[in-house]
């Protein structure tokens, strides 16, 4: 499957990868101070209209300018209303970002705001009832993950880590899981896939039955290899979904 990386996080990005008919649209999630999820591409200090998301409602972070479309910032909610309607194939992929500031919080606090971000859109989707329409990406970060995953095992939804991990700590941390722990989604420069010089290699999560997507595949050889073997992916991430679905001979 092709993913849809969608870096401005809008409304008419995800339509568009609806339109395309790619398995699905990664997205970007922050908590908010209001009990909500923001879809948002945050800023370097992991600001949103040059506000913290937590220490900010919904309302308060929409006030501080709209995204470079016009559009308002959207909600998940709004976002899932849009996945979910009739005939549309394209799931969610909600990225739990990492929060590294403001330095002044504790990485516990930090990684508590990822975590929240995580237990609100699975309660959410439940609301809207809507859980097969998403799927969560995690952090690398091992306390956040630690977190997300019992909230992940319990709501039966896939969550995949972004650790540079070996398949076996997969296992490990796993133990007993079905849906947490059993996906690595993994940059291309971890990749030992002869140009990347990372020490990854996919059939080191296959063989062990954890699946197995990478992100982004936005240069013609990452394309044509990743592509090349597709039959073993759950999906491949890349921000030109078109080109990558016409090699892939969609």
């Amino acid at each position: 499957h092709a993913t849809k990386n969608s870096r401005n996080n809008t409304i008419s990005s995800l339509m568009h990868a609806q339109d395309l008919g790619v398995y699905g649209s990664e997205c970007d999630i922050y908590w908010t101070k209001d009990d909500n999820v923001i879809i948002a591409h945050a800023d370097s200090n992991c600001k949103i209209n040059n506000l913290y998301p937590w220490e900010n409602t919904v309302a308060e972070l929409r006030r501080g300018g709209v995204l470079s479309n016009g559009e308002i910032l959207p909600t998940l909610e709004e976002y899932i209303k849009v996945a979910a309607l009739e005939g549309k194939c394209t799931k969610l992929i909600l990225d739990i970002k990492n929060i590294t500031a403001p330095s002044t919080v504790s990485a516990d606090k930090r990684a508590q705001y990822c975590i929240n971000a995580c237990r609100r859109s699975i309660e959410i989707a439940q609301e809207l009832g809507a859980e097969p329409w998403i799927e969560f990406i995690c952090t690398g970060n091992e306390s956040v993950m630690k977190g997300c995953a019992p909230l992940c095992e319990s709501a039966a939804i896939p969550i995949g880590w972004m650790a540079n991990r070996a398949a076996s700590e997969y296992d490990r941390l796993g133990a007993g899981c079905k849906y947490a722990y059993r996906w690595a989604n993994l940059s291309l420069e971890h990749m030992n896939d002869g140009f990347s010089g990372g020490k990854r290699t996919i059939d080191e999560f296959v063989s062990r039955g954890i699946e197995f997507s990478c992100y982004n595949a936005d240069t013609d050889q990452q394309m044509d290899y990743y592509s090349g073997q597709s039959h073993k992916l759950k999906s491949i991430c890349t921000n030109y979904p078109k080109k990558l679905l016409r090699k892939m001979g969609k």
